[in-house]
């Protein structure tokens, strides 16, 4: 990568520790202290490791909003200036539990019980299959597999009703033993890692984590893991990856374990969530979503196939989208020019998208962010990440760049009041309830920042194996990232409301606008 602006050697210790953190999370050589981290190529999961390495290395807490308004190397020391020092630690809890859930698995326990049919299980687990070809050890990947159960107390962790409340229970740690099935084809392969990966849990049961093999010859093997979303979440599935790949590597060789043990487990985590050090800071961030989100409708009027049905189903399919490097280009370009991020171009223009197909004004869609600022979570398996909501009111048909300016604005607000549960959020704003649809949102829109990662293992070609969705938690999500120079992804659907060719149309309409929005982002967004 290259320097964003001439270079210029850092000046003071905080630019100092500023531009050395920012080398290493980028894995750059030389970073001036008038270099812009994004246009360096940081984006939202890269600020929040750069926000936990300022808190680790440098003691002081910057907000993430801090690091968007201020992305100059310089700009962001001044900023630290103000900071306050970082007092607020993950303490490790004593004894062996149970302890408090996470305001996250407590909701999620919350659906569990209230959907008796199932009919959502599918929609809450995070699945990853990696195909080993070659010479597999599977002692050693059995026991690479244990070790990492022993490490985090998450995936052997069950969520356990007690006296009506749910708590968290982490069960001792047992040796994982790989089940392995024959098959004789790829079209069999197929179809059983989806089987595997599409099987439930029930949250009670002795680990929310499991690992099996399918074997399609004595050197082709495909491994499926899949883990419950409530010890869970994308950035997890990283970690594990990147366990495996430094235990495996290790025990094949017959080296000992090489990984330091975790600091913090997931339980101290969630009492540092509910501890009272936290509750003056959401009550005040509680406070500005509660007026952000006033008034907001209850539901997006996108145009369906069908009548939406009494009771949500969860029964979901999958598109590909792909919007071409040159394309992508120009709309970085454009954020650029306006200091605003991808992620604001594509979110701006996803609410135009849904605005004009529900011919509504007042739209909002969420995205989930990582939330995990603090440098304890870093390497931890867990359900951390959070959802925000973010609403846009296009009454005043303003241009493109006027909407992108103020989409700017709220994410940056978005971001500096991140850390409220979306539990907090559903309960303080108390919409009202339906079975039908999700609260507050009904539309997701994610730009994915961590590349997809494929362990490195001695004596194995290893690749990852990507089942169709078969389940959607929303109407409707789009999911896109950067792969070389263009941006790909899929619209993800909900199949009881929208026929395929209908997203296959709504696609199409999205590549149209942003080809509108390059070409000429004055123009009102009701001419787009």
């Amino acid at each position: 990568a290259l320097a964003s602006a001439e270079y210029a050697e850092p000046q003071g210790p905080a630019e100092q520790a500023i531009v050395d953190i920012v080398a290493d999370i980028l894995e750059l050589d030389r970073v001036g202290r008038h270099d812009n981290f994004f246009e360096l190529g940081g984006h939202s999961l890269l600020a929040t490791q750069l926000v936990a390495q300022l808190r680790r290395r440098v003691g002081v807490e910057v907000p993430l909003w801090s690091v968007f308004a201020n992305p100059v190397i310089a700009d962001l020391a001044l900023a630290i200036g103000g900071a306050g020092a970082d007092e607020d630690g993950i303490v490790v809890l004593e004894g062996v539990g149970p302890f408090a859930p996470s305001f996250a698995q407590e909701r999620l326990w919350f659906l569990d019980r209230l959907d008796q049919a199932g009919r959502q299980a599918e929609a809450y687990l995070v699945p990853v299959s990696l195909r080993l070809t070659g010479a597999l050890d599977i002692g050693a990947l059995e026991h690479t597999l244990t070790r990492i159960v022993a490490r985090h107390e998450t995936l052997r962790t069950s969520l356990v009703e007690t006296e009506g409340q749910v708590v968290q229970v982490a069960n001792p740690a047992r040796a994982v033993k790989l089940p392995v099935t024959g098959i004789t084809d790829e079209a069999g392969l197929m179809a059983a890692v989806a089987a595997e990966q599409a099987r439930t849990f029930a949250l009670d049961q002795h680990s929310l984590f499991r690992a099996s093999l399918i074997a399609l010859g004595a050197e082709d093997h495909v491994l499926v893991m899949v883990m419950h979303h409530a010890i869970s979440d994308g950035w997890s599935i990283g970690v594990l990856l990147k366990e495996i790949n430094a235990l495996y590597s290790a025990f094949v060789a017959g080296r000992p374990d090489p990984l330091p043990e975790p600091v913090v487990q997931y339980a101290d985590y969630a009492a540092w969530q509910r501890g009272p050090e936290r509750a003056g800071l959401l009550a005040g961030q509680l406070e500005y979503w509660t007026q952000a989100l006033a008034g907001l409708p209850p539901l997006i009027d996108l145009p369906l196939d069908r009548p939406r049905p009494p009771v949500q189903d969860f029964a979901g399919a999958s598109l590909p989208v792909s919007i071409p490097a040159e394309l992508a280009t120009r709309l970085k370009a454009l954020g650029r020019s306006q200091d605003a991020t991808l992620f604001m171009v594509l979110g701006a223009a996803f609410l135009v998208l849904l605005s004009r197909h529900a011919n509504q004004k007042d739209v909002a869609f969420g995205t989930p962010i990582a939330n995990r600022t603090r440098h304890e979570t870093e390497g931890l398996i867990g359900f951390f990440a959070n959802t925000m909501v973010l609403r846009a009111d296009l009454g005043d048909a303003p241009s493109f760049n006027t909407l992108l300016t103020r989409f700017r604005q709220t994410c940056l607000e978005a971001y500096a009041n991140q850390d409220v549960p979306f539990e907090h959020l559903v309960s303080a704003l108390n919409p009202e309830r339906s079975l039908a649809h999700s609260p507050l949102f009904q539309t997701l829109f994610v730009l994915h920042n961590q590349p997809a990662i494929v362990p490195d293992l001695p004596g194995l070609e290893v690749s990852r194996i990507e089942v169709p969705a078969r389940a959607a938690q929303f109407d409707l999500s789009l999911a896109l990232e950067e792969v070389n120079e263009d941006l790909v992804g899929q619209f993800e659907f909900n199949t009881g409301l929208f026929d395929a060719t209908t997203i296959t149309r709504l696609s199409g309409h999205l590549l149209t606008l942003l080809e509108a929005i390059a070409e000429d982002a004055s123009t009102p967004v009701t001419a787009l």
